[in-house]
Order: structure tokens, then C-alpha cells, then sequence
């Protein structure tokens, strides 16, 4: 009983330790199976089991359905549309220009099939570059040297560093250009898996739960703290004064590769995310970074898009031509909720960023996509930029529990942890059946 007393000790550690931590967990939403342990009970006639089971299926139906449709008028965020409306018409001024013409540019051209608009906005696909007017450009066009095959790469070397715990940041110096890149995640990923111990315990704990439910040792999706990393890379062209580059995620990984073109001055680099990450900083340029979950505990539709006095979440605002900004104009309940959330949120994120930044705000220079994997700062260059990989530089990252680099490294690190909750192999999760009398056990 002693073995068994540890394992359970340790599980439940484990348990409490990811319990206290849950803001930061990154399991599946599929991750819990249910458990497959088979009835000791005498089956019921065939025929009376399929009729009562076709019974309760379409009780069992009509029950979630009621229950769907109760929730959802109870949702504390349902709107009505003259609230989106109202909203939206005070939202738009925000942001000046469109999208650029289909029939202008030309279906023939190339650089338009690494732009696809989605319904949170448009998306470009390397090697296409996301920019301020949303041009169909390529990494051709802005940079020289790129190679797409080294994109999956991890930098050399990362350099850990704190976060501002403070929700401030250092405010512009007088003659600074402020940049706003912001996105919802990048769509290039590295080898590289940043995550905390409590995403590994919650992980760790459903790889136990399905080992021991009959699923016969083989992790079962989300049973690893993932945490991948995205690289996007940042061309910066700006001269017309110190650039002061602000870098936002919703809450991804992601590692920003810095690429300055001839002239630039980079005086300060600001990170919002969740564990990012940045690459290519010149010497003398100050840097900062705000983890999002430090001070915004959930991060969704619907909730912390309120102004507050640390409202550290990048979210932004709906444009005419976002997919869903169209189908909540149509009547589209879902949409509706979803761009109401949009737009709430990006005004409590322009209040907490005026105050912080003392005055500016975060449409200064903005370049503002779904994903994308490339990102242009400043007008298209005369003269290519010449590209720096990422595996050649080293990289600052925001603390982090656990950082490794490949495949191997991250199941090695599980399996490890898991050996050590439970005091030895992870084949005692899931024994050889005993034989006691002649008779499987």
C-alpha cells in the first residue's frame, strides 16, 4: 500500500499544484475521455436496448437543446443589435483606409494568393508580408536572402529576462515613432515549446487518466504542455526618427526576428503576450514585456473587455471587410457577440495603453492582422533588407517554466516529470493483469 500511497500523494500535488495555477493551462479542450471501463451488469434485450436507447437519445436531445437555449439568454454578454450598431459606428472612426481592391491589383497576381480574409480579418501566408495597408507584398519585395526552409528553426540561443510587473511601460521619448504590430497569432512554428508547470501538471494528469481508463499507454491528444512558438518576423524601415516598436499577441508564443533596414533606429522594443520572445535587438535598445496573464485572468470572448486599470489585452477592432464583422451586420447572432467583444475590448486595451503610454495610441502605425508569419514597419524599402535566420541570433525571452527545443526534448521532459510523480516506469500506470487460480485477474 505504500507504493500506492506515494503515487497518490504525488498525483495529488500534482493536482493542486495545476489547480492554483489553471490561468495559464494550455490543454486540448478534448482532452478528457471518457472512461472506457466496461459494465459488469446484464445486458438488456436487444431489441427493448435499441428502442429505450433511441427514447433517452431524443429526450437527451431535446433536453440540451433547452438547456443551449436557456443559457444563451442568460449569457451576460448577449447584445442586441442597435447595441452592436452603436458600437461599431464609434468604433470605425478609429482606423483609417481599406482593404485594397481585388479588381485593382489583379487575380493574375501572384502576391495575392498569401492574403485570405477571414473572419477576424485578413491572414497572409508566408511569404507574404502583413503591412499597414494590407498590400499583397512578399518577402521578395521587402528583404533578401529569406530562405522558407529554415523557417521551423529555433534561435541559437535565448536569454531569459523578467516581466514588468508593474502595468507600465517606459513612455516615449520626444521625436519617437511609435509602431503597433498586433495580431492573434503567428502561423510560422519553431522547434521550440515554451510552457509553466501547471500546463505540464493538467497534462501529465489526463495522460494518467487515460492510461489508467484503458487506453493502453499511448499519450492521447493534449496530454502535453505544447506551448509551441511562432517566429514572425519584423522588417523595419522606418527613418524618420528613433522607432519605438510595439509587439502584441493575443495570448500566443511567439518569437519576434527583427530585421532593420538601413538608417533605422530602434530605441525601444515593447513585448505584449503571453511568453514572448525577441530576436535581431541592436545594442542600446531598451526592451519590456507584459505577460497577459499576469494581469488579465481570462482572456476571451465576453470577459476582461471592461475598461480597467490594467486591461493588457490586445484586442482589436473590427474592420468593414472582416468576414464576421459582415455576418453580424446580417443578423448573425454568434458574430454579434464576437464583434461586440471585439469592440469592447479594444476600448478598455485604448484606455489602459493612453494612460500608459501618456497619450499615444495603439493605431499609431498599426499593423493589425489575424496571422500571419512576416510583418512590414515603415514603407516599402528602395533596398531589400538583407534577412538574418533566426537559428543564427540569440533570443530574449520572457521567464518561463519550462523552455526546450524539439520534439524529443518535450517528451523527455514529460515523461520524466511523469516517472517521477509516480515513482517509477510508466508501465506500473497500467500493469499486466494478474493470474490468480488459473483465471485472468
Amino acid at each position: 500500500m505504500a507504493g500506492r500511497d506515494d503515487f497518490e500523494a504525488r498525483l495529488r500535488r500534482l493536482e493542486q499544484k495545476a489547480a492554483t495555477q489553471d490561468a495559464e493551462t494550455l490543454t486540448a479542450p478534448n482532452a478528457r475521455q471518457a472512461n472506457t471501463k466496461k459494465s459488469t451488469k446484464a445486458p438488456l434485450n436487444p431489441g427493448m436496448g435499441n428502442r429505450l436507447a433511441i427514447v433517452l437519445g431524443f429526450i437527451a436531445l431535446i433536453g440540451i437543446a433547452l438547456l443551449a437555449a436557456w443559457q444563451f439568454r442568460q449569457s451576460p454578454f448577449q447584445i442586441v443589435p442597435t447595441q452592436l450598431k452603436d458600437s461599431l459606428v464609434s468604433a470605425e472612426g478609429w482606423l483609417s483606409g481599406s482593404a485594397p481592391d481585388p479588381a485593382e491589383t489583379g487575380p493574375a497576381d501572384p502576391r495575392v494568393a498569401t492574403r485570405l480574409q477571414t473572419h477576424q480579418g485578413w491572414s497572409f501566408e508566408s511569404p507574404g508580408v502583413a503591412n499597414r495597408g494590407f498590400d499583397p507584398l512578399i518577402m521578395g519585395d521587402v528583404t533578401t536572402g529569406f530562405d522558407p526552409a529554415l523557417e521551423v528553426l529555433a534561435p541559437q540561443e535565448f536569454t531569459v529576462f523578467e516581466a514588468n510587473s508593474e502595468c507600465r511601460v517606459r513612455i516615449p521619448s520626444q521625436g519617437d515613432i511609435v509602431h503597433n504590430i498586433r495580431l492573434e497569432s503567428g502561423n510560422s512554428k519553431t522547434q521550440a515549446h515554451a510552457f509553466s508547470t501547471a500546463a505540464m501538471a493538467k497534462a501529465l494528469i489526463g495522460h494518467i487518466e487515460g492510461i489508467t481508463s484503458g487506453h493502453s499507454g499511448n499519450y492521447k491528444i493534449g496530454s502535453m504542455a505544447d506551448g509551441q512558438m511562432s517566429k514572425i518576423d519584423v522588417v523595419i524601415t522606418d527613418t524618420s526618427g528613433p522607432v519605438y516598436l510595439v509587439l502584441q499577441d493575443f495570448a500566443a508564443r511567439t518569437i519576434w526576428n527583427l530585421h532593420l533596414g538601413e538608417g533605422v533606429n530602434l530605441a525601444h522594443v515593447v513585448l505584449i503576450g503571453e511568453t514572448p520572445a525577441v530576436a535581431g535587438l541592436p545594442e542600446g535598445a531598451g526592451l519590456e514585456a507584459l505577460r497577459i496573464s499576469d494581469f488579465v485572468e481570462r482572456f476571451e470572448f465576453g470577459s476582461n473587455d471592461k475598461i480597467e486599470p490594467c486591461m493588457v489585452a490586445p484586442w482589436r477592432v473590427p474592420r468593414e471587410d472582416w468576414l464576421g464583422l459582415q455576418k453580424a451586420k446580417g443578423g448573425n447572432q454568434l458574430f454579434e457577440n464576437q464583434m461586440y467583444s471585439y469592440n469592447a475590448g479594444a476600448r478598455a486595451f485604448a484606455a489602459w495603453y493612453a494612460e500608459a503610454l501618456a497619450g499615444w495610441t495603439p493605431f499609431e502605425n498599426l499593423v493589425a492582422v489575424n496571422q500571419t508569419a512576416h510583418v512590414l514597419a515603415g514603407p516599402v524599402p528602395s533596398t531589400p533588407v538583407p534577412y538574418t535566420p533566426l537559428q543564427t541570433r540569440k533570443a530574449h525571452i520572457l521567464n518561463t517554466d519550462h523552455l526546450v527545443i524539439g520534439e524529443d526534448a518535450l517528451r523527455s521532459l514529460h515523461d520524466t516529470t511523469l516517472e517521477a510523480a509516480i515513482g517509477g516506469s510508466v508501465a506500473m500506470l497500467d500493469p499486466a493483469p494478474l493470474q490468480l487460480g488459473g483465471q485472468e485477474q
